[in-house]
């Protein structure tokens, strides 16, 4: 245990961005995810986002159900841990999403 771990206070005054290159953070984000993620005005390349056949199939692989609406998709789950994995599955497909509960929304791109 460091002495950040150890104070109530977990952020550091600097930071060690050399964590940020370890093999963890490559296999979770890939190569170069910092410079992805801080430079302005660069595109991120597009992961394969499902099409809405798979999205359907992924989410009643879950045990949810897709329900659209005027300006969202929500998909609905009887559990949170349910939800949680969908969306940790979506998160690796590359499709925003945002989960409160056993709820996840998608924004309007998906109808």
């Amino acid at each position: 245990m460091n002495a950040i771990d150890q104070s109530l206070n977990r952020l550091p005054c600097h930071t060690d961005w050399r964590r940020y290159d370890s093999p963890t953070v490559i296999r979770r984000h890939g190569r170069g995810f910092l410079e992805r993620s801080f430079k302005p005005g660069v595109a991120v390349a597009e992961v394969d986002k499902p099409s809405k056949a798979e999205l359907h199939h992924l989410v009643e692989s879950f045990g949810g159900l897709v329900l659209p609406t005027a300006d969202a998709v929500l998909l609905l789950f009887a559990d949170f841990h349910w939800a949680k994995r969908c969306e940790q599955h979506l998160t690796q497909r590359g499709v925003p999403s945002l989960r409160l509960g056993c709820h996840i929304q998608l924004p309007d791109a998906w109808q």
